[in-house]
């Protein structure tokens, strides 16, 4: 859908117009009506409904009625009224379908199964569908239903007709059987999409293709191409992998039997020719992502090497460095004059390798917010912004998230914003051996530090500085931060990689650790990283 945006209002080719105004903001914000459409309510607070009818001969597509939900976000997808025999252009459609496709590329074994109902007599969509919930049902039952192995497949669907649904039974009845075998609800919407294609002239329903659809805020999964010459456009341009493998990243393998480094292939270590070491994430094939303060000394730099892929097995490799871009706002002592003996802001470094990383299962590039290959994986609409990703990750009190030990294991901890954040620095005051003459602990911990360490939170030990802090949405995962300092190190006294202690109860001050924020070290990103990363709008 390409669109024009004007002030507040945004209206297409497709008839969309949208009044952003919060006048009446409420939980969620103004849903919007379509041209050509009745909405019919107008309260936006939790658990509030909106519905929508077209007027004349127009058909909607899109969800008829949305409800406003915990997170804010309207369930199902913003509406469309559109003429019932317009088409879509194949380049609008092959984004979509190829949003999903990268899912199933990430996959380490993929299931292939297919059924091809061509040469058929009459258009029996029913028997298409309920092939599917066979193949399905079969499959569950060789799984077992309750197992991890079934639960956490995700099901992609494309459907290819020609034609009105004249034969069979009703076709919503085959979907509404495959969403309750996959126990397709709210919190397990990501689990299954339906995408239903229509080709032809005249004998494509809009309204049989828009109910058996996906809807999901800001995706599209019905769509009427005008002949099969746009349909073999889409598929040219979907699998073209040349184009989507520059544009998969976060993408690990979850499942039970995969190592560490496959569950997090972004990973790397970096080696100086001492015993310390840092951390990083691959954020492409050829860039590092890591702080800053780990290259404080003035060892030579050609000595270090950076290992990608898992260094305990033959898929690992060392790089030389043939870059190292170091924030110049960095400076550790920058205000030993005023008390404060280390500062770490913008404790953020690039580092080019000498040659580029093959990508494998075992080394793929993280996601940055705010970057064209993190919008597709967020499959958030073309015209976002880098604040609607913050929104989108950042959108709790207190946010799970990821780092990883040395030993190479994913540990746990939750970041905190607003309010949350702001107790959760407090404590900085109270470490007098560092900070003796601290007034303002903003002067230490600025608002380009993410903040964790509370409650049952791990705490990063000192060498694991540089690495990704991350989160998962979609089945993919997005760097936020990185890891800079600490007030506490569990793995002092440690005897191995596997040793970390709890922080003693009462200990003062308590466990904090702080992580270079990434979206607020945005214009240093964007001046070395253009070219290599494709970003959104701030």
């Amino acid at each position: 859908m390409r669109a024009l945006c004007i002030r507040e209002t945004c209206s297409s080719e497709l008839g969309f117009s949208r009044n952003w105004s919060r006048r009446n903001a409420g939980h969620c914000p103004n849903p919007g009506i379509s041209v050509g459409a009745v909405r019919t309510g107008s309260r936006f607070g939790l658990g509030d409904k909106v519905s929508y009818r077209c007027s004349s001969n127009l058909v909607l597509t899109g969800s008829a009625e949305r409800e406003c939900q915990e997170n804010g976000v309207w369930s199902g997808t913003e509406p469309i009224c559109r003429q019932p025999y317009s088409y879509d252009f194949p380049e609008d459609v092959a984004p979509a379908l190829g949003t999903s496709l990268s899912h199933l590329l990430g996959a380490t074994n993929p299931t292939q199964q297919k059924k091809d109902h061509e040469n058929g007599t009459g258009t029996n969509i029913y028997e298409a569908l309920n092939s599917v919930y066979i193949m399905m049902n079969n499959q569950m039952h060789r799984l077992g239903m309750e197992t991890v192995a079934w639960q956490e497949i995700r099901h992609a669907i494309v459907l290819l007709t020609d034609g009105k649904s004249n034969m069979g039974g009703s076709p919503k009845i085959a979907v509404d059987s495959i969403r309750e075998i996959l126990n397709i609800n709210q919190k397990r919407n990501d689990y299954l999409d339906i995408y239903a294609i229509g080709v032809g002239k005249l004998d494509v329903d809009w309204r049989e293709l828009n109910d058996l659809g996906s809807k999901k805020d800001g995706e599209r999964h019905a769509f009427i191409l005008q002949d099969t010459r746009a349909l073999h456009q889409v598929f040219e341009h979907m699998l073209d992998v040349s184009k989507l493998t520059d544009t998969i990243c976060g993408v690990g393998n979850m499942s039970a039997n995969a190592s560490d480094q496959e569950r997090t292939p972004w990973h790397v270590t970096i080696k100086p020719k001492s015993q310390e070491t840092c951390r990083g994430a691959l954020i492409s094939d050829q860039w590092v992502l890591t702080a800053a303060h780990c290259f404080r000394s003035s060892e030579d730099r050609s000595l270090w090497r950076v290992n990608v892929g898992d260094p305990n097995s033959q898929w690992g490799k060392d790089f030389l460095i043939e870059k190292a871009v170091i924030s110049p706002g960095f400076d550790v002592f920058a205000k030993k004059n005023q008390g404060i003996l280390e500062f770490y802001g913008d404790d953020i470094a690039l580092l080019k390798l000498a040659q580029k990383v093959k990508m494998s299962t075992h080394a793929r590039p993280i996601c940055l917010p705010c970057t064209v290959e993190a919008n597709l994986a967020l499959r958030r609409p073309q015209g976002s912004t880098c604040r609607d990703h913050e929104r989108e990750l950042l959108n709790k009190l207190s946010v799970p998230a990821h780092f990883v030990a040395l030993n190479g294991s994913k540990l746990n901890i939750n970041l905190k914003t607003g309010t949350e954040w702001t107790s959760c620095i407090q404590v900085v005051a109270q470490n007098k051996a560092m900070f003796p003459n601290l007034t303002d602990v903003i002067e230490v911990v600025t608002d380009q530090f993410l903040c964790s360490g509370t409650k049952e939170d791990d705490n990063p030990c000192k060498g694991e500085s540089g690495g990704a802090v991350f989160l998962e949405r979609r089945f993919r995962f997005f760097q936020v931060g990185l890891v800079s300092w600490g007030l506490y190190n569990p793995c002092v006294g440690a005897t191995d990689k596997n040793s970390r202690k709890r922080a003693p109860r009462g200990k003062v001050p308590p466990p904090r650790d702080f992580h270079i924020n990434l979206f607020r070290v945005q214009p240093w990103l964007r001046q070395h990283l253009e070219g290599v990363l494709n970003f959104l709008p701030l």
